[in-house]
């Protein structure tokens, strides 16, 4: 049986991958509240030894499986951006829900961090995102630091779905045991990148109705991290 999340995930085109027509069946108001708490709570009940599994098993897709690091770069990029922009830089229309954005982001980046732990770590050399082109694979500090972390964030997506092709049966096989572990031990809800919904439409009517170009650009680049995601898969 499908789960609620993956029947959202249809819904929603957000599973990676063209298998099914879309369902326009589920809210996003009220599927991704539920689903925060649904996965707050098994990583709340995590001992130290599904932790420790975890923690392994998500260092293994954070440097060998392309769609897994940008599902982890893009909301850190997006929370670290969209801290810095002002509600009362935005038109009146969107100022509510920019603050619920922000909030949702807090607490959805925080979750990511209590799975992963709070750094994007680099591959290793026997790692294959090591075969990257440089600079595509930025630890968080260095995402912070960066004059434009959506383009460097951009870089990392532009090379998926080539990767993910050429990505050999032994690493293929081990970064699909890794998830395994991740969908086991999130309760079905990995990968859980349909969370990032409220903020696409939150970009998306903000982008709209923007009348400096600059901020217009900026979220339209932020939006565009969330829609690449959101085709892609591994």
């Amino acid at each position: 049986m499908l789960s609620h999340r993956t029947l959202f995930a249809l819904a929603l085109g957000l599973t990676g991958c063209n298998t099914a027509a879309p369902l326009r069946t589920a809210s996003v108001h009220d599927v991704v509240p539920a689903d925060m708490v649904s996965l707050s709570s098994a990583v709340e009940h995590w001992d130290a030894a599904t932790r420790a599994e975890v923690r392994d098993a998500s260092r293994v897709v954070l440097t060998n499986c392309p769609y897994h690091r940008s599902g982890f770069q893009v909301p850190f990029v997006l929370h670290d951006v969209i801290a810095t922009i002002s509600v009362d830089d935005l038109p009146v229309e969107v100022r509510a829900d920019w603050s619920a954005t922000k909030s949702h982001l807090g607490a959805y980046v925080a979750l990511l961090e209590r799975i992963a732990g709070p750094e994007l770590p680099r591959p290793g050399q026997t790692d294959y995102l090591a075969t990257l082109l440089p600079g595509s694979t930025p630890s968080r500090a260095e995402l912070r630091t960066d004059p434009d972390p959506m383009a460097r964030t951009a870089l990392l997506q532009s090379q998926i779905d080539g990767q993910s092709t050429l990505m050999p049966p032994a690493v293929y096989d081990r970064v699909a045991g890794a998830v395994d572990v991740l969908y086991e031990q999130t309760g079905d809800s990995w990968p859980p990148s349909h969370l990032l919904e409220p903020t696409r439409q939150t970009l998306k009517r903000a982008a709209a109705v923007s009348a400096e170009p600059a901020r217009q650009h900026q979220l339209e680049a932020l939006l565009r991290l969330i829609e690449t995601h959101e085709q892609q898969g591994c």
